[in-house]
């Protein structure tokens, strides 16, 4: 064998490459494009749903503030007057959109409020007692319509107020206390404290042929705890205007 042979079969021994074998475990030039597109498209898609999660935070949060400052709002109860349903420290919500019934406990400015936006951000001496906005939390037992008169309580000493609506009906006061339990009337006074606080002044000469009748757009509130509350027996009939809001709890 010639020298030109070994040369020939050690050339053809070595394994042929085809161009394909060559590039296959290379990255081609199209990789590197596709992987940055997936990135951004995750990239967008978080970004997507971080924009989604701040605006609806943005909403959960102006839909609470709307609530706070024009639908529901908390006060604290200081005082004895509606004692022992609600006492001194205790904290009630208030539905700021509810209207005047009877039964309602409801809060109400004791002096007439020029503008009720302004009232909201009141300082806390101004809604303290004797301030600008100062408040007072009743029980509705009318309203426009309704005649009031006390009278004797059956079987003893005490005295207590007749309502009755323009149908003629006359209502018993039959409040719920917490715990549920009920009272079925309130009696306001006994002999010795007719003339103090009692009946009042408002109440003082009524009867059923001389009953106090309560004006259109107006409504009348005592304290629940009736022998010790400065309500609409001292006071008089409170416009509907004044209206704060009405307990819900």
């Amino acid at each position: 064998m010639t020298n030109n042979d070994e040369q020939l079969n050690n050339a053809t021994a070595e394994p042929v490459v085809t161009a394909n074998e060559q590039t296959a475990d290379l990255p081609t030039a199209e990789e590197p494009a596709v992987e940055q597109a997936n990135t951004y498209v995750r990239r967008k898609r978080v970004d997507r749903a971080l924009n989604v999660a701040i605006w609806v935070a943005i909403a959960v949060l102006i839909v609470l503030v709307i609530l706070r400052l024009f639908v529901f709002t908390n006060i604290r109860i200081v005082g004895e007057s509606m004692s022992d349903t609600y006492n001194a420290g205790d904290v009630v919500t208030v539905n700021k959109t509810a209207a005047i019934k009877r039964g309602a406990v409801a809060v109400f400015y004791s002096k007439d409020v020029d503008n009720k936006f302004l009232a909201m951000f009141a300082s806390p001496e101004d809604s303290a007692e004797g301030g600008k906005y100062e408040k007072y939390i009743k029980r509705v037992v009318a309203v426009a319509g309704d005649k009031l008169w006390v009278e004797r309580a059956d079987g003893n000493d005490m005295y207590r107020v007749v309502i009755e609506t323009p149908d003629g009906t006359q209502l018993r006061e039959d409040y719920y206390k917490r715990g549920k339990t009920v009272v079925s009337e309130r009696l306001i006074c006994n002999d010795s404290a007719v003339a103090v606080t009692g009946i009042g002044k408002v109440l003082s000469e009524t009867s059923r042929d001389n009953p106090f009748v309560v004006s259109e757009g107006h409504f009348f509130a005592m304290g629940d705890n009736r022998l010790n509350s400065c309500d609409s027996r001292s006071f008089g009939e409170i416009p509907v205007s004044r209206l704060f809001g009405i307990v819900i709890n």
